[in-house]
């Protein structure tokens, strides 16, 4: 379905009118939030890790702070050059509304010694050393992308006050479903018309919404607001996206000899450093509690949703996708309005 045709129904679906010209964010009285489809497309490409090429690798910064949506790599020799490179040659700068970092550069002498050599980092990449947290400029640059993006988002009312997230998500050109977070009952649901269609899909999308929904949360939300959680089945903590978890190849074939995957074992096989992890992105492996019946429980759950017949009967992919958008937004429908 096109994607402004999307929006349109979408808007009806939350508002109950659709102006063509007026797509987007409602009105600041609402207590419901469309997010923006360029927006998302925007969201989805500064958070594709992309490789760093060897001539920007020059440039190094220190964090203090490990940085939470990122991934540790360790390759000591380079390891060992950054460290005496951050001891003898730093300066400390202060970004704009930044905590404090550290520069420098890599000598020559390391880098006509290939320090380099066979290193491939990616812009989610940092290295752990003796002086803190180690990146390229470019990466911290990247990170810095995805929070000026979080900053400048303008919400209707105070995040803590809304009722309803609608994130239209595209997959595989054709393909449109709204991801919709209920912030009362705190249950997030991919409300799609052809599962199996677009299940590859699923475990970065919801490691891009839930990594959304934590910074903006940090950035937007009261500070006396509880800090948001999403409490995972341990059935289906590992099928999550392994940039969210990091768990390792080796850790999920010990998962996989379970006949059934519990929290415990989930806990057994990793070691502290992911543990912490988790706790700082707001996830954990768990049972998860009904909000109706218990609602001072701040842990937020992943819907379960029936199986739905696949629209891939029709004559043509402009039927298809207009069956998935229609179903989509009928969904939406039931699911937001009052």
């Amino acid at each position: 379905m096109d994607g402004e045709a999307l929006m349109v129904l979408l808007e009806w679906t939350i508002h109950g009118i659709s102006v063509n010209d007026k797509l987007g964010l409602p009105e600041a009285h609402s207590k419901k939030w469309l997010v923006d489809r360029s927006f998302w497309q925007s969201w989805e490409q500064k958070n594709e890790p992309q490789c760093i090429p060897p001539g920007k690798c020059n440039n190094w910064v220190c964090i203090e702070e490990e940085p939470v949506w990122g991934t540790e790599v360790t390759y000591d020799r380079l390891r060992k050059s950054l460290d005496t490179c951050f001891s003898e040659q730093t300066k400390v700068t202060q970004p704009r509304g930044d905590a404090p970092l550290r520069l420098c550069m890599l000598p020559i002498q390391d880098r006509t010694d290939n320090v380099l050599e066979g290193i491939q980092l990616m812009t989610c990449d940092y290295i752990k050393g003796t002086a803190e947290h180690y990146m390229p400029l470019e990466s911290l640059s990247n990170f810095r992308k995805c929070e000026r993006m979080i900053t400048k988002t303008k919400l209707p009312i105070p995040i803590h006050l809304l009722d309803h997230f609608i994130i239209p998500i595209n997959v595989r050109e054709s393909h449109w479903f709204p991801a919709h977070m209920n912030l009362q009952t705190r249950c997030i649901s991919l409300l799609d018309s052809s599962h199996a269609y677009s299940a590859v899909a699923y475990p970065q999308q919801k490691m891009l919404i839930w990594k959304f929904w934590k910074v903006v949360w940090t950035a937007h939300a009261s500070t006396n607001a509880p800090v948001p959680s999403w409490a995972i089945h341990p059935a289906r903590f590992t099928m999550l996206h392994p940039r969210m978890t990091e768990l390792t190849p080796g850790m999920l074939q010990i998962l996989g000899r379970y006949r059934e995957v519990t929290a415990e074992n989930i806990m057994a096989t990793i070691n502290d450093r992911i543990g912490t992890r988790w706790k700082r992105r707001g996830i954990k492996s768990g049972p998860t509690r009904d909000q109706h019946t218990d609602p001072s429980s701040q842990n937020w759950t992943e819907l379960e949703q029936p199986g739905t017949p696949q629209q891939n009967n029709f004559a043509n992919v402009n039927e298809t996708s207009l069956a998935c958008g229609m179903y989509s937004v009928l969904s939406s429908l039931y699911s937001v309005r009052n």
